[in-house]
């Protein structure tokens, strides 16, 4: 215990700091006088003031602290008293005032409070003296408004007095409004659709019935076309891909597109040159006829692109017209094919005594430009660097068997095994990553040799298990 001119001060070693008793606290002494302060036999402190003297009890009779009690007296809503039990309001009632107050048995005056309304405060606002809290305008939520109060010792009360109040949405905020909206909308946007829809159907009759007039112009001109109209139809469609045979029937012309993933496949028949010297041209035309009608089912099946045969050459590029992610691994499955095909065929021809030739195989992975060039013949084609380094990969491979670029490699390394051949000279390219393509991963393989793809390939690259049938 400490006295000073202002009263008499106990130090707390546990929680630190004095606890200062003043007149509000009991303490009328005011004052203590100097050397003014005497011990007891039973540990009572009597300590010499202005007033006279105070007894100061001893550790025996230990101070029991007791937590001021608070209480919420009542709240106001737009400046009018609300009774406590309404807790829901309107969304007009945003203004409010809450009133609290204390009961401290020690130091009344002393009682200061924290108050917070969850819902808005994130933490508890600044200890005030204040016993109310005024909210102007608080947006529509729920929320729990708490209030502590601390005696003179430090002590809070606890748990905190708390109000708990809604204020609700306008009806335009309110849950079966935006469902009505939302339906209405629905409704609307449905009715849009469905006029769309019939003015397509309408546009799409009017144009069949230009179609159909100028059909019939033609067919009274002429009566072999119309004959010839579905022959033609599938002959069209047999030299351009179907999205650019649509363009150029629906607009007069094709526009030209790049396209950043495609896989190109050359193929080439080693010893073709020197056969066909000793083949009748019926006999070179049948062979070369036969060859490239396999080929066409074989890309057909993965859904490639064929572009054209030059001599004994033949292109084909998947991922153009339509783009495919599945681009390399199609190719490089249907190259697997091809070769397949060709080494039966091969053996076919030695078992008959005959000469055959043998293919090489090239492909190559990356961005190329696709269209029509043409006016009367037209032809479907494509360009860029891509089909260049593709056409070195056939030249720099080996006969029977598929060669690929680095590129190409690394998009299909997962599910193809293959033989890194090192870099190899390529004309007019330098030295390229080059790989010969040997099996299916057994993960992907529905035989032993790894040739022929399982379920879950086909599945994987949108294609029909009844089309490898």
């Amino acid at each position: 215990m400490v006295g000073t001119n202002k009263g008499l001060n106990k130090w707390r070693p546990k929680k630190g700091g004095f606890v200062a008793f003043t007149e509000r606290a009991g303490f009328t002494g005011i004052e203590v006088k100097p050397d003014a302060v005497w011990t007891t036999k039973n540990s009572d402190l009597w300590f010499g003031t202005a007033n006279g003297a105070t007894r100061v009890g001893s550790e025996k009779e230990a101070e029991r602290s007791v937590p001021p009690l608070v209480a919420i007296r009542g709240w106001k809503v737009n400046l009018e008293d609300r009774p406590m039990q309404e807790v829901r309001l309107s969304h007009s009632d945003r203004n409010v005032r809450i009133a609290y107050s204390s009961v401290s048995l020690s130091d009344p005056g002393a009682v200061r409070y924290m108050y917070k309304l969850k819902g808005l405060d994130e933490d508890w606002q600044p200890i005030t003296t204040e016993t109310d809290a005024y909210y102007p305008a608080l947006p529509p939520a729920s929320y729990t408004f708490q209030v502590k109060a601390m005696d003179r010792t430090g002590l809070w009360s606890d748990p905190p007095a708390e109000l708990e109040f809604t204020i609700l949405p306008p009806w335009y905020r309110s849950w079966w409004f935006y469902t009505a909206l939302v339906l209405a909308i629905s409704i609307a946007l449905f009715s849009y659709i469905k006029v769309r829809e019939r003015q397509l159907r309408m546009r799409n009759l009017i144009l069949e019935r230009k179609v159909e007039e100028r059909t019939a112009e033609v067919v009274a001109q002429s009566k072999e076309i119309e004959g010839q109209k579905v022959r033609i139809e599938d002959l069209l469609l047999n030299i351009l891909p179907k999205e650019v045979s649509e363009e150029l029937k629906e607009k007069g012309k094709a526009t030209a597109r790049r396209y950043d993933q495609v896989t190109v496949m050359f193929t080439d028949m080693k010893g073709f040159t020197q056969m066909a010297e000793k083949m009748t041209p019926e006999e070179l035309v049948n062979e070369l006829d036969d060859c490239f009608i396999r080929f066409d089912e074989v890309i057909g099946r993965y859904g490639i692109e064929k572009i054209k045969t030059i001599g004994d050459s033949y292109m084909s590029a998947c991922g153009v017209p339509k783009a495919d992610p599945h681009h390399a691994v199609k190719a490089v499955m249907a190259a697997m094919e091809v070769n397949a095909i060709m080494n039966e065929w091969h053996k076919e021809h030695l078992a008959a005594g005959k000469q055959p030739w043998t293919l090489r195989i090239g492909l190559h992975s990356g961005p190329v430009v696709a269209g029509v060039v043409g006016k009367r013949k037209f032809a479907y084609d494509i360009w860029g660097d891509a089909v260049n380094t593709a056409s070195r990969m056939e030249s720099s491979g080996a006969p029977g068997e598929v060669n690929i670029s680095g590129t190409t490699y690394s998009l299909v390394k997962d599910y193809f095994e293959c033989e890194h051949r090192g870099q190899v000279e390529a004309k007019n390219k330098g030295r390229i990553d080059m790989y010969f393509v040997r099996r299916l991963l057994p993960a992907y393989s529905a035989d032993a040799k790894g040739m022929r793809p399982n379920a879950a390939l086909l599945a994987e690259l949108g294609v029909a298990v009844e089309q490898l049938a």
